[in-house]
């Protein structure tokens, strides 16, 4: 296809998908002058590219609208529900006339003479005494100064950080300086690609390379290796971030979307976003179109109650969808909140109950997150019709199956009255992630770190807190009940190794439900290429994908929704002890996990779980003392030591090392031991009282320090960002 073509081709179709959104707001807000501007100069410039490049058919059609606009701009046609729908309609024709461009490499036959008589017949019935044609408009100062060449949508050529500015009769827009910093260029998907791939083989090496250093101990290459292992994670890093985007660029259709349910559901919708400019890896970015569109469908039609019934209710009658983006652990959240009626847990129950996905017993004892989890169900719908826009069972089932396929999870808060919000957590990239490798029947699987809560070694025969309640095995949790399932007997293989009394336990999360998998072994976390899962295991349905670790060995990625999701969660028939009833039932939504630690002096700290990337025993020996502190050799690098009230570092012996991370950086806390994991509210009492602490809480009845993990990664920002980190405790 001509380069010129194709240019134009891409170039308009970013433009229209954000003409869309500033023509929804334009009907919200009428009278943004500026917002009209910009829209009818979008319009006038896909007119002039068309003439340059000989698409009449396309011209003609942007002329049309071009005049209705023109005649919004001068006050004699009213930007409301018909004139706009008019224009998103000759939109979308646009739309598809490019993508028949984009196929034939040329404007293909026809003609929209139907579309370009109900243009002209709104716009003269606008104002029956203005002629038609844009040309006999008249020289007005805002005609003359929208008036612009009829040359492609391209015009900017950056050279050595300069542009080469576009001129418009009437005026001369002066050139802009563009600073190397801001210069881009555009680069192809498939070149990105195969960057990711490269510097895949590349950490593939380095992991190699690592473990070749380790086994032989050659400490001439060490520091070779330090730097080797330094640069890769720079390019590693550096290319995943030219994937990623603003997850606004995904947003672009949603206010059209929105807009145009509420008009085939007649109720008055508005959608706010927050955090657009929230970065995503580009792969991800397209995958969750679909899930957003099913769940703003879903707001729309089940959430938001009709304009009547919200003015009973005391609501206003405009509705409100938020869409919001942020990031959290490590990961990319996204949320869509309604203010609409919330999810009758009492229907949804019933309708589990009816289809077998639960007894009656069960439900009594479950808690509302699980009762509100049945809406993800294959087939599950509340809806008592079918309508056009949901009531057939499949949109929430295709959010949580699309969403879990590429690594993330879903979940669902709802609140009577008051709206429902459905959340989204994301990795931030699928080319490298960071995963445990354990062993079942001397085989070697990878488990992604983001769904692993902790790893446990317990006694199954005399530890109090497993028990068996039919033909389940249970282990209670602070407060949970988690069952306990052996990776050999998911995966249907032979368990020969000899039986031992203590047993290795991976805990994975999926959405609200836990799952304990037994492992016979725990070896270490590596930073793993992901490849796709070859075509022989693909339908075993536990697989994420494949890998090749540092040793050249090829294993498999576990997928841990998918393995949670096949536990059965349920005890049998005769259901739990009451008090362990009453255990779950306590268990707040509020609850904060908490690893606690002792140091030199008699006070605990408390470190949040989500930070705590691993707990490392390392040689004192090898603690050395740097120019910013203490810091100690880890898997190829400097780990920055911190004493959290621990004494002076011995000079012998063995140390434990709490390990934080953020998913960038990371950093060591010395402690003298490690106590235990609770989870339960916090409310912090005591103010800090220095550097590296959130304050002070009772936490398993004993007064607690509890730690700023964010100031020993270096995330420090003075006393607002210190009260923006406890925003999570009570």
């Amino acid at each position: 296809m001509d380069e010129l073509l194709t240019e134009f081709i891409t170039e308009t179709n970013e433009r229209l998908d954000q003409l869309d959104a500033d023509i929804v707001r334009l009907e919200r807000d009428p009278g943004d002058s500026e917002l009209l501007f910009e829209i009818f100069r979008l319009v006038h410039t896909i007119k002039g590219a068309s003439g340059f490049l000989a698409l009449d058919r396309l011209g003609r059609l942007a002329h049309a609208a071009e005049t209705v606009l023109g005649r919004i701009r001068d006050g004699r046609i009213t930007p409301d529900r018909t004139s706009v729908s008019l224009i998103l309609e000759t939109i979308d024709q646009i739309k598809d006339l490019l993508t028949e461009i984009e196929a034939l490499e040329k404007e293909p036959p026809g003609n929209d003479r139907d579309l370009i008589a109900r243009l002209e017949d709104f716009a003269e019935g606008g104002d029956a005494r203005q002629p038609l044609a844009a040309s006999d408009e008249g020289p007005s100062a805002a005609a003359i100064e929208l008036d612009e060449p009829e040359v492609p949508l391209h015009l900017e050529q950056e050279t050595s950080g300069a542009a080469l500015p576009a001129v418009i009769p009437g005026r001369q827009r002066a050139a802009e300086p563009q600073s190397p910093s801001r210069a881009s260029i555009r680069v192809s998907v498939d070149l990105l690609e195969s960057l990711v791939d490269n510097v895949g083989e590349l950490v593939l090496a380095r992991n190699q390379l690592l473990r070749v250093a380790a086994e032989q101990g050659d400490s001439g290459i060490e520091a070779a290796l330090a730097k080797l292992d330094t640069v890769t994670s720079d390019l590693r890093d550096g290319i995943l971030k030219a994937r990623m985007q603003p997850v606004r660029h995904g947003w672009a259709k949603l206010p059209r979307l929105v807009r145009d349910l509420g008009v085939e559901l007649d109720k008055s919708i508005v959608l706010h976003t927050e955090g657009g400019e929230t970065e995503l890896d580009r792969q991800l970015l397209d995958a969750i179109s679909d899930p957003l569109t099913h769940m703003i469908r879903n707001a729309a039609d089940h959430g938001i109650e009709a304009p009547a019934v919200r003015r009973a209710a005391g609501k206003p009658e405009t509705a409100t969808i938020r869409l919001r983006a942020f990031n959290q652990d490590g990961r990319v959240i996204i949320a869509v909140a309604d203010d609409g009626r919330g999810l009758d847990l009492a229907k949804v129950g019933g309708r589990a109950v009816e289809r077998g996905l639960v007894t009656r017993a069960a439900l009594a004892g479950m808690p509302p997150e699980r009762i509100a989890d049945f809406i993800f169900a294959p087939g599950f719908s509340t809806a008592d019709a079918v309508s056009s826009v949901s009531g057939r069972g499949v949109g929430m089932d295709v959010v949580r199956t699309n969403v879990e396929n590429f690594g993330g999870r879903v979940s669902v808060a709802t609140s009577p009255g008051r709206g429902c919000e459905f959340s989204l957590s994301l990795p931030l990239t699928l080319a490298i992630i960071s995963v445990l490798i354990v062993e079942a029947d001397a085989q070697k699987f990878a488990v992604p770190q983001t769904a692993i809560v902790e790893l446990l070694r317990i006694d199954h025969v005399n530890d109090a807190r497993v028990r068996t309640i039919g033909s389940l095995r249970f282990l209670t949790l602070r407060g949970r009940l988690v069952p306990l399932v052996s990776l050999c007997g998911l995966l249907d293989l032979p368990d020969e190794g000899e039986a031992s009394v203590l047993e290795t336990v991976v805990v994975m999360q999926n959405g609200h439900s836990w799952a304990g998998i037994v492992v016979d072994r725990v070896h270490d976390t590596e930073e793993v290429v992901v490849h796709s899962t070859p075509p022989v295991v693909r339908d075993i349905g536990v697989y994420a994908g494949a890998t090749i670790l540092g040793d050249g060995a090829v294993i498999m990625i576990l997928d841990p929704n998918r393995l949670v999701a096949s536990v059965d969660m349920t005890p049998d028939e005769e259901g739990l002890p009451p008090v362990e009833e009453a255990t779950l039932d306590e268990v707040a939504d509020d609850s904060t996990a908490m690893l606690l630690v002792r140091g030199a002096t008699d006070v605990p700290q408390a470190v949040p779980v989500p930070w705590v990337a691993r707990l490392e025993e390392i040689d004192m020996s090898l603690i050395e003392e740097v120019e910013e502190g203490l810091a100690v050799l880890y898997r190829g690098r400097l780990l920055p030591l911190h004493l959290v009230n621990a004494g002076v570092p011995a000079v012998d012996g063995r140390g434990t090392v709490v390990v934080l991370s953020d998913g960038n950086r990371s950093s060591g806390l010395l402690v003298d031991s490690v106590i235990d994991i609770v989870e339960e509210p916090i409310r912090i009492d005591l103010p800090a009282t220095r550097p590296g602490l959130l304050g002070r809480a009772v936490i398993a009845g004993c007064a607690t320090e509890i730690i700023d993990a964010a100031h020993y990664l270096g995330r420090d920002g003075g006393s607002d960002a210190n009260e923006r980190r406890s925003e999570g405790f009570a």
